[in-house]
């Protein structure tokens, strides 16, 4: 490409301001005034190198107009009663755009939600299935303070991250074409929120992050995207464990974790729930993934001092007793051991079916012939 010098001072010194090429202005770089220009031929942008003359507006910054219209056009079709923020810019006919028009930067979009009544519908269908779908807090309160009149973020309310899975949930749940064609931007809402939760200034955000990595979990376990799965199935079971969920009321060690004491029974019950919660994950996906579950040798299970988990309504009534401590809770099932806690309720026993499922598909896919002495110690 031949150069042609355009801009440059006749002392050969910088050239007048504003007078830089489109992309040196944008990236800050000292422009020579020539066509290209050597940083654009440097950076191999040749193609970029463009001049305002006479006080129009570059192509590319034009483009980038246009685009940024479109993009709050389509974010607009996509949410036609979503409540604009308070500084949006109006939308446009992009084409139709004035040269004349300065160039300042737009203001970003706020974080908002959807309207009260969305809000109210998409947390109904997600609660009405959200035990299928690994959800372990306490469903009245979490309705109770998910509809409050308080903004995004409020600490009364869910965390962000947790109100955005539990929406994205309770979109695909809704069964309404209307509203699962916003799947896509619900979804990466909810992986954005999630990914910032532990930096979240609530209260609860361990607890409620750890929830929203469960929820996306089987989100994307639901949706076929096995890989996506295992990564925030991973990054559950490792917020459990550094939390010590999996010592909750142990009688000998030390449960000193990143949580600090629940704040009443109904809040201890949802810890407990949560460490049953994981492990079911980790059980049940294992065998239908075929693969080796991360809670899977016997060191492993010998650590969990947890109770078994009571029905979710049970412990705001009291049924745990204050004084009660737990050890070796699976170890002991597992062995058939007397212990005082037998786990009868709905949820324990889903957890220990998931724990012998496990077991028994791993004694299936490991097993040889003459090795039955194998599977008695099984």
């Amino acid at each position: 490409m031949a150069w042609t010098s355009r801009r440059a001072s006749p002392d050969g010194g910088k050239l007048q301001r504003g007078a830089a090429c489109y992309s040196c202005r944008r990236r800050k770089r000292r422009c020579d005034g020539n066509l290209p220009c050597s940083q654009c031929s440097h950076l191999n942008i040749e193609d970029e190198c463009e001049y305002a003359d006479g006080g129009k507006r570059a192509i590319a910054h034009i483009l980038q107009e246009n685009i940024d219209d479109l993009e709050h056009r389509i974010h607009d079709l996509e949410h036609p009663h979503w409540p604009r923020p308070e500084h949006a810019v109006p939308l446009h006919q992009p084409y139709h755009a004035s040269i004349s028009r300065t160039s300042s930067p737009r203001p970003k979009r706020a974080v908002s939600e959807p309207p009260k009544e969305m809000i109210e519908q998409l947390v109904d269908s997600f609660l009405a299935y959200s035990s299928e779908v690994g959800f372990f807090m306490n469903s009245s309160r979490f309705r109770q303070s998910a509809l409050l009149p308080f903004p995004l973020g409020h600490h009364s309310r869910p965390s962000p991250a947790l109100l955005a899975t539990a929406y994205l949930w309770g979109l695909r749940l809704s069964g309404q074409s209307n509203l699962i064609a916003q799947e896509s931007v619900f979804l990466a809402r909810a992986l954005s929120l999630t990914s910032k939760g532990l930096s979240d200034p609530h209260p609860q955000r361990v607890m409620h992050t750890l929830q929203a990595e469960v929820l996306l979990s089987y989100f994307f376990f639901a949706s076929g995207r096995v890989l996506e799965g295992k990564y925030h199935s991973a990054a559950a079971i490792s917020l459990s464990l550094s939390s010590s969920l999996h010592l909750v009321r142990s009688q000998s060690r030390d449960t000193s974790g990143t949580l600090s004491p629940a704040v009443d029974d109904v809040e201890e019950g949802e810890r407990i729930h949560a460490w049953w919660t994981v492990m079911v994950m980790d059980k049940c996906w294992a065998v239908g993934l075929c693969e080796t579950p991360s809670f899977a040798h016997r060191d492993s299970l010998a650590m969990v001092d947890a109770p078994w988990p009571l029905e979710s309504d049970d412990y705001g009534k009291g049924y745990l007793s204050p004084s009660a401590r737990y050890s070796h809770t699976i170890q002991k099932f597992i062995n058939n051991a007397p212990t005082s806690d037998t786990g009868m309720t709905t949820v324990a026993m889903f957890a220990k079916a998931s724990i012998l499922w496990q077991r028994a598909d791993d004694v299936a896919r490991t097993w040889k012939p003459g090795k039955a002495s194998r599977i008695l110690e099984c």
